[in-house]
């Protein structure tokens, strides 16, 4: 009688590396998009994408190195002021960015199917906790200023985030079907689950 096995899973280092290569082309998009949409980063579509693609440790690491790649970013090439208010209007952004991660996290979850409903609530909820905290610190006179509040412009940088969602999710699809071995097995999409 002949037995049946399964396929092996796949090694720790094959899925460490899997996540690293992931990480970097997170990092390179979403920076050189930064440069290219002046200064628009896509906080919550990056956290969005990191809690639905990599195990939490990566996806918190991956936020937060983007985050501070960004902050490097402006206030180098980008010229942010040096002063006290800008700095905590950054570290405002990377707060709002990590709870956009949990969140997400906790709706989306992590496994082998990308669930469409899931993703799309995962960033309606991440958007609005993300936005109501900068709002919050900004009101509170902490950071930044609540005159970046207005429809308009939450509308502008919500349908920004959303594109970038989009984009990053093809992108990931792509380059796991592409090249499986660096970005892993592509993942069963379903719309509802």
């Amino acid at each position: 009688m002949g037995s049946v096995t399964s396929p092996p899973a796949p090694s720790l280092n094959r899925t460490q590396r899997e996540s690293d290569i992931w990480v970097g082309v997170l990092a390179v998009s979403t920076l050189v998009g930064t440069l290219a949409a002046s200064c628009l980063m896509p906080f919550v579509a990056l956290a969005v994408t990191a809690a639905a693609t990599l195990p939490i440790r990566k996806a918190v690491m991956a936020v937060v190195v983007i985050w501070l790649a960004n902050q490097v970013l402006g206030f180098t090439l980008l010229g942010f002021p040096l002063t006290p208010p800008t700095f905590a209007s950054g570290v405002v952004l990377g707060l709002g960015s990590l709870t956009a991660l949990a969140i997400a996290r906790s709706v989306v979850g992590k496994g082998e199917v990308l669930v469409v409903t899931r993703l799309v609530s995962a960033f309606a909820l991440a958007f609005l906790a993300y936005e109501l905290l900068l709002f919050a610190f900004a009101y509170a006179g902490l950071a930044g200023s609540t005159d970046m509040f207005t429809p308009q412009i939450v509308a502008q940088v919500g349908v920004s985030d959303a594109i970038w969602l989009a984009v990053l999710t093809a992108l990931r699809l792509g380059l796991s079907h592409a090249a499986p071995d660096q970005f892993g097995p592509v993942p069963a999409v379903r719309f509802a689950g």
